[in-house]
């Protein structure tokens, strides 16, 4: 099992300690900072091990599938984090022992994998816009806001960002066919269907279909976001005229000026990128 004791804001080392009687003889080997995750996933890949357990949140889960991808190993979780989108899809109880009675004795299923080429890859969702701008903000967060809580933290965020962030015109290569997309407010690339704790970005989307399910907004006002967002949360924004969406294997997007793209929320790099899917790709533990 591979925890991440900070996940949840700490949450993840209680959770663990709740559990862990339940698995005698089994230690979790905690990460020590980003990218411990995925190094630690080899090992227990190289050690033999059939099934990978991560105890964690999102971050978390990224950073064992990037372990995992390629081999014949499973990936399970037990939710600890703040988010815990990725569980939401797949159907992974929130309670603890729930979760862990999953991973142990659940039953085998697959899952596409998205690559940002030449960065990392996700099982969630990759974004591009207002979300990836939100999750530079949260990562370069300092002084008073940086000693927050993981939800205060992100609320300041989503403000900060609301004040500041008013789109922009990006170039996409959807399958082959250019498009252009001004004023472009937010993407979001899904494999899965949730994301920012709890937001049905991708409603249709569908795990093993092969296909990402792309959403994105244009031209959208300030004064317009909340209501969108509250449209999110119930997955009933497809229909409102300021959300477009498709699906595809790949797309390349880029921009004129700097733009941040992050894989399962966290930032990874800035357009230009290319994100291809690649077809149930990892194995993995649902109930």
């Amino acid at each position: 099992m591979i925890l991440n004791p900070a996940g949840g804001g700490g949450a993840a080392t209680k959770i663990w300690a709740s559990i862990c009687h339940e698995v005698p003889g089994i230690e979790a080997r905690r990460t020590q900072c980003p990218g411990h995750g995925t190094r630690l996933a080899r090992e227990a890949v190289e050690a033999g091990a059939r099934r990978v357990v991560a105890v964690g949140g999102d971050g978390t889960v990224n950073e064992v599938v990037n372990g995992l991808f390629g081999t014949d190993t499973a990936l399970a979780v037990v939710p600890a984090g703040t988010g815990n989108d990725w569980v939401r899809t797949v159907g992974i109880p929130r309670d603890p022992a729930a979760a862990l009675e999953v991973a142990l004795n659940g039953r085998l299923a697959v899952t596409d994998v998205g690559e940002a080429v030449g960065h990392r890859y996700f099982v969630n969702v990759a974004g591009v816009g207002f979300d990836a701008e939100v999750a530079r903000c949260i990562a370069e967060a300092h002084g008073v806001i940086a000693k927050l809580g993981p939800t205060p933290r992100y609320i300041v965020s989503i403000l900060k960002t609301f004040f500041g962030y008013h789109g922009a015109d990006v170039a996409a290569t959807v399958d082959g066919e250019e498009r252009r997309l001004d004023k472009m407010f937010l993407m979001a690339i899904a494999v899965a269907r949730y994301y920012g704790s709890g937001m049905m970005i991708a409603p249709d989307a569908e795990i093993d279909d092969g296909m990402f399910d792309l959403v994105w907004g244009k031209d959208v006002r300030m004064w317009e976001l909340p209501a969108i967002m509250k449209r999110i949360f119930k997955g009933a924004h497809l229909s409102h005229p300021k959300i477009d969406s498709a699906r595809c294997r790949e797309i390349t997007l880029e921009s004129p000026v700097p733009l941040a793209f992050h894989l399962d929320g966290d930032v990874a790099g800035q357009l230009p990128v290319k994100f291809r899917i690649h077809e149930k790709a990892l194995k993995i533990v649902v109930p």
